[in-house]
């Protein structure tokens, strides 16, 4: 959990902060578990998620409260400059955190918060470890700041039931288990998908293709659409509400095909870069279906270190 330093000044950031709010928004409550500093901006940034209804555990620790300098290139598309040494670097694995994980239906996690051999990368570990074999374990890849370690990566796709990974990030991956490097084309990133989910035994392997298209491929079925059209004004945070939606959708509709679950997902993530709607709103249209038949629990663990969501179906009507 951090502050995204942007051009036009500091906002509320980090992938859990983005993606236990979209959850929020529908019709999923969730827990961010994270760190902060003994610092003002540490305590602004739990006021503010706690005024906005996004739900964090937040350790103190003696680190600074993380920061990102984030620059916009003239398409809207941010760049990322994620400071190092900071207090979500320093997670620790607490009874607390191992209560949330073991009662969560859903766990998301990604890999810029293992950066450093210790503290949150061990946490994430003993995260996945301590998760019920039931639930869904989505690991999104989220390559930043040029941290690659195949020991990392290896593992979390050992625990993982879920890898999204996207167009610049599947060659990394390839090169890192000697696959073939993909080219531009839509049938080699489905091999390399494909290779990666035999090797992994994945259910489902997702990939993005930013405006061009999206990829879900389950284990007897595989769905390719194309990205809506959209006045961006920017995507931060776009890919973190397109997860959330894609999480929403499998907790509330199960029976769906993959095709339902993606076109909820791509119109989850459309909504914030478009900033025309609210991603409940597009999910709910790319469903075609109201929400009446959720289950009557659904509990959720997501983020970018370990953010853990352990919640009930908010009722949405």
């Amino acid at each position: 959990l951090l502050w995204d330093m942007l051009p036009d000044g500091r906002k509320p950031g980090g992938a859990p902060a983005n993606f236990i709010y979209h959850v929020a928004q529908n019709g999923v409550r969730g827990t961010a578990v994270t760190a902060v500093g003994d610092d003002e901006l540490g305590r602004d940034l739990v006021s503010i998620l706690a005024d906005n209804d996004v739900n964090v555990a937040a350790q103190v620790n003696d680190y600074p409260t993380g920061i990102t300098a984030v620059r916009l290139d003239d398409g809207g598309i941010p760049e990322y400059d994620v400071v190092k040494g900071v207090a979500w670097d320093h997670i620790e694995f607490t009874d607390e955190v191992r209560g949330l994980v073991r009662g969560a239906d859903a766990i998301c996690y990604g890999t810029i918060a293992a950066r450093e051999a210790w503290g949150t990368r061990d946490t994430i570990y003993r995260m996945i470890d301590a998760a019920s074999p039931d639930a869904i374990r989505l690991f999104d890849i989220n390559i930043r700041s040029g941290f690659v370690n195949k020991e990392v990566i290896t593992r979390f796709l050992e625990g993982a039931t879920i890898l999204k990974i996207n167009d610049e990030e599947l060659p990394i991956v390839a090169n890192l288990f000697g696959l073939d490097s993909p080219g531009d084309d839509i049938a080699s990133r489905q091999r390399v998908m494909e290779a990666l989910a035999g090797m992994f035994d994945l259910d489902v392997t997702i990939l993005t293709a930013g405006d061009a298209y999206s990829i879900v491929m389950g284990r007897d079925e595989t769905s390719i659409l194309p990205t809506p059209k959209v006045d961006v004004v920017d995507t931060v945070g776009a890919g973190d509400c397109s997860l959330g939606g894609l999480l929403c959708s499998l907790m509330f509709h199960p029976e769906l095909g993959w095709d339902a679950h993606l076109r909820a997902s791509i119109a989850a993530g459309s909504s914030p870069a478009s900033a025309a709607s609210s991603s409940l709103t597009a999910i709910r249209s790319a469903w075609n279906v109201r929400l009446a038949g959720c289950p009557p629990a659904c509990r959720a663990a997501a983020g970018i270190a370990s953010s853990i969501v352990v919640t009930r179906r908010a009722d949405v009507s």
